[in-house]
């Protein structure tokens, strides 16, 4: 003999049980996805501050590092390390022109005339710090120090 089942499909109840699972694992999984696509940037951001403030610092090894010494007008002229000394901008080219990509970032430069070595053989020079942060995202920041000793001039 066989028997035949009377219920054939799902409830109501089981219906609705179904629906609010799949909708609290779904929430979830939006809620996962969401985040990291919000987060994603950081990662990008962070690189550009390195890179300002990388291109800060080359800008400055390029100069002479003679404590005490600034060259003054405009930063496309400046000679000296010192003349970064308490510079602080949004990031600009060397001849002063804006880049408005970047306008959300800040640089903070300072110079510090220090001594550097072992007791009795200290070199007086430079210490550089540069700070870049972005203004709107706290968590995104680089800074950089550099110790630069002065130039030595060699005869022929």
């Amino acid at each position: 003999m066989c028997t035949k089942s009377s219920q054939q499909g799902f409830t109501l109840i089981e219906l609705v049980i179904t629906l609010v699972v799949l909708a609290a694992g779904l929430a979830g999984i939006l809620l996962v996805y969401t985040n990291t696509i919000l987060r994603s940037a950081d990662p990008v951001l962070q690189q550009q501050a390195v890179a300002v403030a990388e291109g800060y610092m080359e800008e400055i090894q390029a100069k002479r590092c003679n404590p005490g010494n600034t060259s003054g007008g405009q930063r496309g002229h400046w000679q000296y390390v010192d003349d970064y000394d308490q510079l602080q901008e949004s990031p600009r080219q060397i001849d002063g022109t804006a880049l408005a990509e970047l306008a959300d970032y800040q640089v903070r430069i300072e110079v510090t005339e220090s001594a550097f070595g072992p007791a009795g053989q200290q070199v007086n020079g430079c210490w550089v710090h540069i700070r870049v942060n972005h203004q709107r995202i706290a968590s995104v920041e680089a800074e950089f120090s550099a110790f630069m000793a002065p130039w030595i001039e060699e005869g022929p």
